[in-house]
């Protein structure tokens, strides 16, 4: 079976802004006493994840330690939520792209539907991507509501394929084991995931620099 669909992660695979976000948490926090600590230890156990998960997981260690009234837990975790979404969008509409990425976007198109599934809430993430002119490149724009399974399995669902004409490209331990659970194909973008790493994949790259060439390698090698 020939690919038929790609569908692209966002942070770390098209625009340079895992850092973004993670320092979005510490930015929030840290004026709480051992606000750093507590993000830290938050991010190591539940890293990746979406963030009012991982924002739920911060506010109640604070409530653990009475630095907020746990009465007040859900006005403050919405208010940080809110807080969060408005540095990220704010910083991610004009940080650097992954190096390459536009120019081989503009080359699959053409070729193949193209999607996105990020974690990142669909209404933002869909500004990020107009404001970053890349909307037009894309068949599909999903966000962390569901689970990254639940968006692929609607994907491969609007497609009519079966997961082996489906591509994914990610760039953490995350993305593959969707892939890998799913059946699908993977390309892995070095984001410094030592896991992906050491997954030893036939496909790791640095950038998106070759990345149509590589894809385009794969499909002839199916």
């Amino acid at each position: 079976m020939s690919l038929k669909v790609i569908v692209f992660d966002f942070d770390g695979v098209l625009v340079d802004s895992n850092h973004i976000k993670r320092n979005a948490y510490y930015q929030m926090f840290n004026s709480f006493e051992n606000g750093k600590k507590i993000v830290e230890n938050v991010l190591s156990k539940y890293e990746p994840n979406t963030r009012n998960f991982i924002i739920g997981k911060i506010v109640e260690q604070f409530v653990k330690r009475r630095l907020i009234n746990s009465k007040d837990i859900t006005k403050h975790g919405d208010k940080f939520v809110k807080q969060y979404g408005d540095i990220c969008e704010n910083e991610v509409s004009r940080c650097n792209e992954i190096r390459g990425a536009l120019d081989n976007i503009k080359k699959l198109s053409p070729k193949y539907s193209l999607y996105i599934n990020s974690l990142t809430p669909v209404e933002p993430l869909t500004r990020i991507i107009r404001k970053r002119m890349l909307v037009e490149f894309f068949k599909g724009i999903f966000g962390g509501e569901k689970s990254k399974t639940e968006n692929l399995k609607t994907i491969i669902s609007i497609e009519k394929i079966s997961p082996t004409e489906l591509l994914i490209i990610g760039d953490s331990i995350s993305d593959f084991k969707v892939a890998y659970n799913s059946g699908t194909k993977f390309i892995g973008i070095d984001g410094g995931d030592e896991k992906l790493r050491n997954k030893k994949l036939k496909y790791l790259l640095k950038d998106c620099s070759h990345l149509y060439e590589v894809v385009e390698r794969m499909r002839r090698e199916t």
